[in-house]
């Protein structure tokens, strides 16, 4: 299958259109380019950030599926987008957004243990509610 970016952006700005291009020129790729109006069917969606070579988003759910998909991705900052959610999400699994190439590897264990992590805590506080309700 031929390789292309997948360009999933709201704020289509000059200056993230301009970014774009110097990926694509960086890259020697071609944009397959998302619908951030819900006209994309979610399988479509999926499918094209999975096989993508490349991300660039300014969504907060690109970002995401990025990760999960182990994709490079740019980030473009979009100030009415969430830059807060993907920049706690960028330290919280230590991933270099200047850098291209991630260590893949650790960030899933990362991941991993954020999920744990997350697990327990839904469980412990869910077993806490569940006490308070029955002795309530």
């Amino acid at each position: 299958e031929e390789q292309y970016i997948a360009s999933y952006i709201f704020d289509q700005s000059e200056q993230n259109i301009r970014r774009l291009k110097e990926c694509e020129e960086r890259l020697h790729l071609q944009t397959i380019h998302l619908s951030s109006e819900g006209q994309t069917a979610v399988e479509d969606w999926l499918k094209t950030m999975y096989d993508a070579a490349y991300v660039v988003t300014d969504s907060f759910h690109g970002v995401v599926f990025s990760i999960l998909f182990q994709k490079p991705f740019c980030f473009l900052k979009n100030e009415f987008r969430g830059n807060e959610r993907v920049e706690s999400l960028i330290r919280m699994l230590q991933i270099d957004i200047t850098k291209d190439e991630q260590k893949w590897e650790t960030v899933e264990e990362r991941l991993s243990e954020c999920r744990k992590q997350s697990m327990a805590f839904l469980k412990s506080n869910l077993k806490h509610m569940s006490e308070e309700k029955w002795v309530g």
